[in-house]
């Protein structure tokens, strides 16, 4: 009975609560300053002001809007919201543009500043104070100053005064004992002193984030400010928006929502093994099932009963999950190839039959496909439309010329458009002239030729009906054969009209991602030619950035005014701060329906977030120490001694007394010394332990297993076997010492390998005799090291709003077929099984077979814990090989950061309102 009474008392306050914020009052005053006479110019703030208006006119804000204010202009605004204002409960002011700071004042530029000395900003530019005194003559329940002027200061030299704005309000002395002062919050785009990121044009990084979590359903306002500080951080690298408050109670601007339960991934997968009408491939469903989610019961739950088929051996559970990586193929030479590698094998059967059905369907289309059949466009050569004599058809008196004329200019084409009329004709056969834009009396015939052909009335003249009809009938195989930007370009823009109408414009598909190798960046430009052939009127363009670089523009690229549409991920914390912001489509239905099947489970796992997924796998890559044989015989070292810990330390000790540098690291890069952290935390906590710590069960990252990972890694460095600057020298300058003989050790990706294939002396033959893999971590530590593997698990997500068909491309970027020609090229280990026998590298195709068959596939333990903590960790392993932290002060701090760090996202039905602790 208590226990009732008290839940009622909860969900009475929470209602309380809910029905307090349906009466409240609330008005806000948004200005953005963009327009700059005697500044450089931003093109932003309008943009984060009327955004930001209309997101808080959805939560019943009386907003009042004002943009590009010269100083009277603002002094004015302001003095008339706050006589506006009064008798209001909740406040908000939100100021976008150039801001300064001043002997600890902060000022907000108008857009006729002409700052020549600290005298003129009384003239140009109006004080923080200015607005906290509205809030003093209010008093409501509730203010809220957010300020994203924190940009790159114009006159920061010319005054000589500090960059950024200065941490709390300049008027603290006047508010005195105001009772606006007790629930009051100043949020500033960046850190005091720090400078904010304008963005690319659209919406600046800060205003993007926050309107992802400003009307998030329940989430409470300090709440909301956390996670919009956490996006920025994870997503710009660095910025860290920055809150004061004076906050007293809990304070809503979205009450929460009800509370709708929805399919786990988990569960959607479940159901779906289920529903596998073949026992064989139901079992090997079952099995990869188990591999990506190991305590689940839900298969019991659904009652699948194992056939009993399949062998529990490496060899067997390789079979199975390249059989389910390839089962939705069409291509024969995909079974060809599983039935070389596994010829008498459980799924033989199926490929055999497989082919068969599909050598069927060739057969009954007439030995070709369509994609096989030739189209032969115009070359353009032929004789000028206006030299043919029309057709006596098209000069009949019952044709209404001027009303046929008056329809086609309603389409308005230009001269690309009429170019593309004409090469769509000649694709269909109708048309042989140049390619000129010319509607003559030999476009007119060809028109009319194909409405006939097409069952409409041969007028010669198009109307939409008949665009329509031509675009459908040869778009495709234009596309297909038009390599010509400008005239591919021109055939979107005819399939944009022939589907929308007059005036419309093809809608451009968007692509972002870390810059690759040109081979690769070719192959992700095939598959978006095919696509465009596909899907006429759906350019697709790419845009690719170095890795850090993408990682601190991306949130200004989401939130500029075309952002991506599909965009690269990691996983870990780059993937979870995209998906608690919004950004993300769900991707959970599309995936569990069949084509989650097609991926390794090491890979998938790593991108479900709160057990949904939001990103398709595209390529995974493994942690492995690399060893020259060539040094270790000199040390008379067995390279299978390396896959214990002891044996790496005797070899270090052994390595030293013949003269030769164990270990080459690159310290400066600091992620190459926490690998070994990592490696040896996952050997002895297992993945178990390292999951509790995630959860923060136990004692989290002060567990034994940690401190011990710490205390082996302080044995390695006291024995010095690293180069003696490996602090000055980056991981690729590390690799390239190692290739070069100076050392004989190196822990780095399979990335790497190319670079050490090609420029291992000798060449690569000699390196495939003298280059020796070893899997990490160590195999004698604990419960982690047999069948685990550590490395990365990147991704594409689609972006939440992207147009309908960017789903197809996504399916198209990370299926087999493209992962198979990127393992072909030796760039990428893919996240597909059945990829793995393009790999011609012996030494990467066992790297993709351990993947394949890995128990669990570990993530970068910094991806994991996200930027801040995922720093304190690289930090961390530092300190340790230094000696500057003890293991045991190592665990804790690395436990400190992740405790601020820790994502978790819930609404707690018992409260009616959003509970959370930071997302990070």
């Amino acid at each position: 009975m208590r226990w009732i009474l008290g839940l009622v008392i909860v969900l009475g306050v929470a209602f309380a609560a809910i029905a307090a914020i349906d009466d409240e009052r609330r008005v806000a005053l948004v200005i953005g300053n963009g327009d700059y006479q005697y500044a450089a110019f931003l093109p932003n703030p309008v943009n984060d002001a009327e955004a930001i208006a209309e997101k808080l006119r959805s939560l019943d804000f009386d907003v009042t809007t004002a943009v590009d204010l010269g100083r009277d202009e603002m002094e004015a605004a302001v003095l008339r919201f706050g006589q506006e204002s009064e008798g209001s409960d909740v406040v908000l002011i939100f100021y976008a543009g150039h801001g300064i700071q001043m002997d600890g004042e902060n000022y907000l530029l108008s857009v006729d500043a002409q700052l020549e000395g600290r005298e003129d900003l009384r003239d140009g530019a109006i004080e923080e104070a200015r607005l906290h005194s509205v809030f003093a003559f209010v008093e409501p329940e509730l203010s809220l100053l957010i300020m994203d002027a924190c940009r790159t200061n114009p006159f920061q030299g010319l005054l000589g005064v500090e960059a950024g704005l200065a941490s709390g309000g300049a008027a603290k002395h006047e508010l005195g004992s105001s009772r606006s002062t007790e629930d009051m919050m100043i949020v500033f785009s960046a850190a005091p002193g720090q400078v904010a990121l304008d963005g690319e044009s659209g919406n600046s990084p800060f205003t993007t984030a926050l309107l992802q979590w400003i009307d998030y359903p329940g989430l409470e306002v300090d709440r909301i400010f956390r996670h919009v500080r956490r996006t920025v951080i994870d997503l710009t690298g660095g910025q860290i928006p920055w809150v004061e408050s004076s906050l007293t109670r809990e304070a809503w601007l979205r009450p929460p929502g009800p509370d709708e339960q929805i399919d786990s991934f988990e569960s959607l997968l479940a159901q779906v093994v289920a529903s596998f009408e073949n026992p064989l491939e139901r079992e090997a469903a079952e099995a990869h099932f188990r591999r990506l989610i190991p305590d689940s019961r839900l298969l019991e739950e659904t009652r699948v009963a194992s056939s009993g088929q399949i062998a529990n051996d490496a060899q067997s559970d390789l079979e199975a999950l390249r059989w389910l990586s390839i089962r939705r193929s069409e291509d024969p030479a995909v079974f060809e190839n599983f039935l070389d590698a596994f010829p008498e094998g459980k799924f033989a059967g199926l490929a055999r039959e497989h082919i068969a059905e599909l050598a069927d369907l060739l057969t009954n289309a007439g030995g070709s496909t369509d994609e096989e059949m030739a189209f032969a466009p115009a070359s353009g050569e032929g004789p000028l439309d206006t030299d043919v004599a029309a057709e006596p058809a098209l000069q009949e008196a019952s044709l209404d010329i001027e009303a046929l004329s008056a329809m086609e200019t309603e389409l308005g084409l230009d001269r690309g458009g009429r170019i593309a009329v004409q090469q769509l004709l000649a694709v269909m056969g109708n048309y042989t002239g140049a390619l000129d834009g010319a509607i003559g009396p030999m476009s007119r015939a060809a028109i009319a030729a194909f409405q006939v052909d097409a069952g409409l009335a041969g007028t010669g003249y198009l109307d939409i009906d008949s665009l329509a009809r031509l675009v459908e009938a040869a778009a495709k195989p234009a596309l297909a054969e038009e390599a010509d930007p400008n005239r591919r370009g021109a055939i979107h823009g005819l399939a944009a009209v022939a589907r929308f109408g007059p005036g419309a414009a093809p809608t451009t598909i968007r692509v972002a991602s870390i810059a690759r190798h040109p081979e690769v960046e070719a192959v992700w430009r095939a598959v978006a030619d095919r696509f465009e052939a596909d899907n006429p009127g759906y350019p697709v363009v790419f845009d690719s950035r170095l890795g850090a670089e993408y990682k601190a523009q991306l949130l200004g690229m989401l939130g500029s005014e075309t952002p991506p549409d599909i965009l690269f991920t990691w996983g870990g914390g780059h993937l979870r701060a995209i998906a608690h912001a919004g950004f993300a489509t769900d991707l959970t239905e599309a995936m569990a329906a069949g084509w989650a099947f097609d991926y390794k489970p090491g890979a998938l796992n790593n991108l479900i977030i709160d057990e949904r997924i939001y990103a398709a796998p595209s390529n995974m890559s493994l942690v492995n120490l690399w060893a020259n044989r060539t040094l270790l015989d000199k040390a008379g070292i067995e390279p299978e001694s390396l896959k214990t810990w002891e044996g790496l330390l005797d070899a270090v000790t052994r390595l030293k007394a013949a003269g030769v540098m164990p270990i080459g690291v690159g310290g400066a890069d600091r992620w190459p010394l926490a690998g070994y952290w990592a490696g040896l935390a996952l050997a002895i906590a297992g993945p178990d332990g390292l999951d509790a710590a995630l959860h923060g069960d136990a004692e989290g990252f002060e567990a034994p297993a940690f401190v011990e990972a710490g205390a082996r890694l302080k044995d390695l460095a006291d024995m010095e076997p690293f180069q003696a600057n490996y602090r000055d020298l980056s991981n690729i300058d590390a690799v390239r010492a190692f290739i070069g003989g100076w050392t004989a050790m190196n822990l780095t990706g399979d990335w790497a390998y190319v670079e050490m294939s090609r420029n291992w002396p000798g060449g690569p033959d000699a390196a495939a005799e003298n280059l020796v893999r070893i899997p990490f971590p160590p195999t004698d530590l604990g419960a982690g090291g047999e069948g685990s593997t550590i490395g990365g698990s990147d991704g594409w997500v689609l972006r939440a709003g992207a147009p309908e068909p960017a789903l197809e491309l996504l399916e198209h970027l990370a299926n087999l077929e493209i992962q198979t020609e990127l393992a072909r090229l030796g760039h990428l280990v893919p996240s597909i099984a059945g990829a793995d026998d393009a790999i011609g590298s012996p030494t990467l195709s066992a790297v993709a077979t351990e993947l394949t068959l890995s128990r669990h596939h570990q993530l970068f333990l910094d991806q994991v814990l996200g930027p801040q903590a995922g720093e304190k960790l690289n930090d961390v392993a530092v300190a340790i090989v230094d000696g500057d932290l003890t293991p045991e002060d190592a665990a804790a701090e690395i436990e400190r950061a992740w405790e601020d760090a820790r994502p978790t996202l819930t609404i707690d039905a018992t409260e009616g309102a959003a509970t959370s602790e930071t997302v990070e």
